[in-house]
Parts: structure tokens; C-alpha cells; sequence
């Protein structure tokens, strides 16, 4: 078999690699990190001075760092530095300057904490990358391509399930005119409002994504069609409140639909919600309309 074949299989193993230790309890990723320390103390120890061992050291620090945090992956640093001092310089401690020996330690706990430094700080760099991508800027909602891969999985999990959820499409009524006579940043305001008041007022499992402008969508996982009605009448009063409040003079069409089976695709679901709000906003705003996609 040609390398150029044998290379994809290899990045799928990496790849999978990465996605298990992505996945588990930091917890357990701490166990596996210091577990290797411990097994590359051991191994220095049997094999003595004959390799620089402080290399392989840097293993498990990158692996804490990355995947725990900066913290964890500085006092593996430290564990690691201890193990590699008692160990290499402990053995020829008589035989060299105490400079030099102060200089070596000096260097080598300086590269295993810059490597924490940079490992961790690429993470959460790469991390802030990735929410900018997935959520609105504005508002801290997800965004609508975010929306759509959630929506798609809980087609799959209904499918695999059986579990009904619920999709709603919500739209701001009258964010125009607050916008024209009361500035843009009022208007943003409403919007940042209407984010904050679901994610402070919905499950955790629920999901609130801005979909452009002044239209909102909520996913609410293993919801049925009752359910469903009692938590969104209660979201459209709570919020219609808030908004009273601040003299905003705000509404909300409402329309959702109800997925019981998996016959259908994640667009025909926003397609069929979008038509009942925007049935609502003909027939004079300020309402909700539901049904069941079955």
C-alpha cells in the first residue's frame, strides 16, 4: 500500500485520538497526563543519564496544558521538573559547578513553563476562534449555521429516539420603529435583551439562535406539543413584560412547529414554522400559531 493511502487512515487515528481525550472529564485527562509523567520518570530512572529526558517531559506538559488548562499544565511543569532534577542532576550533581547546575535548572523549568504558556494560550485562542464562528456577535446567540447543525442532530436523535422536540421561530415586531425613533442602540439593546431573557429563562438544553435581523429561532429538545405550548405562552408574557418595562414598544409572532417523527428534513421544519409566523404577522402581530409536523 502507497503512503499517500496509508496517510488518511493515519490522520483519522489522530484525529479520533484527539476527539476521545476532547470528550472526557478533564479529571481523567489529569490521571492520563501525570500517569505518563510517572511512567517517563520511570524510564529515566532504569535508563539513567543517557538520554535528555527533559524532551520527553514535554509530552504530558502540552497534553495538560491543552487539554485541562494553564494551571494544571504549569504544576505539571513543576512535577516534571522536580522528577527531571532529582533524577539527572541529583547523579552528577558532585561533578559539576554549582552555576552550572543553577543555569541548567533555570533553562529547563523556563522551556517547561513558556511551553504551558504557549500551548494553553493557542488553545484558548483556538477556542474564542471557534465561538466567534458559531455564535452572533451581537447578541452571545448561536448562530444561524450553528442552529442549523443542532437542528439537523435533533432530526437524528428523534430518528434514533423517538423523542419529539420543538422549533420555534420568533420574529421582533416593531424593531423598525425602535430603531427610528429611538436609535440604533436601543434597538440593539432589544435584541441583546431577548437573548438574555431566554437563556436566563430556558433550559440549558434549549438552544436560542438569531437567524438574521430580527428573527429569532429556539430549539427546545424532548418537548412535545403540550409542553411545548405552556413554555412558549410563558416565554412571549415574560418577555412582552421586560419589554413593557423599559417602554419598548416590542411584540413577538410566534410560530413553532412540533416534530414527532423523522420524516422530515431540518429545512421543511424552518420553512413550516417560518409560514405560521409569518401568517401571524398578516393576520396583526403579536401572536403564536403551532402545529405538529405529523
Amino acid at each position: 500500500m502507497s503512503r499517500s493511502k496509508q496517510f488518511p487512515s493515519s490522520a483519522r487515528n489522530i484525529c479520533s485520538i484527539y476527539i476521545f481525550f476532547e470528550k472526557k472529564n478533564p479529571l481523567y485527562n489529569i490521571i492520563i497526563g501525570f500517569l505518563l509523567v510517572g511512567f517517563i520518570f520511570i524510564l529515566n530512572f532504569i535508563l539513567g543519564c543517557q538520554i535528555y529526558f527533559f524532551l520527553l517531559y514535554v509530552i504530558p506538559i502540552s497534553f495538560l496544558a491543552w487539554f485541562v488548562g494553564r494551571r494544571v499544565g504549569i504544576f505539571s511543569s513543576l512535577i516534571s521538573f522536580t522528577a527531571w532534577f532529582f533524577l539527572d542532576i541529583s547523579l552528577v550533581i558532585h561533578f559539576l559547578n554549582p552555576f552550572i547546575i543553577a543555569s541548567n535548572s533555570l533553562i529547563i523549568i523556563t522551556i517547561f513553563i513558556l511551553i504551558t504558556i504557549l500551548v494553553s494560550s493557542f488553545r484558548i485562542s483556538l477556542d474564542h476562534e471557534k465561538k466567534l464562528a458559531r455564535t452572533d456577535s451581537l447578541t452571545g446567540a448561536a448562530n444561524s449555521r450553528l442552529f442549523s447543525e443542532l437542528l439537523q442532530m435533533e432530526v437524528e436523535r428523534l430518528e434514533r429516539y423517538k423523542h419529539p422536540f420543538t422549533l420555534v421561530y420568533i420574529d421582533t415586531d416593531n424593531l423598525k420603529f425602535v430603531n427610528d425613533n429611538y436609535g440604533h442602540t436601543i434597538g440593539n439593546q432589544v435584541l441583546i435583551n431577548i437573548v438574555d431573557f431566554a437563556k436566563n429563562n430556558l433550559r440549558k438544553v434549549d438552544v436560542i439562535s438569531r437567524l438574521g435581523g430580527d428573527e429569532f429561532a429556539l430549539l427546545l429538545p424532548e418537548t412535545s406539543y403540550e409542553s411545548s405550548k405552556i413554555v412558549i405562552s410563558r416565554f412571549q408574557k415574560g418577555l412582552l413584560s421586560e419589554m413593557r418595562k423599559k417602554n419598548w414598544p416590542i411584540t413577538l409572532s410566534i410560530g413553532a412547529v412540533t416534530c414527532n417523527n423523522a420524516n422530515i428534513t431540518a429545512d421543511e421544519l424552518l420553512r413550516i414554522a417560518d409560514k405560521l409566523m409569518y401568517e401571524i404577522k398578516r393576520e396583526g402581530k403579536n401572536s403564536i400559531k403551532q402545529c405538529n409536523s405529523d
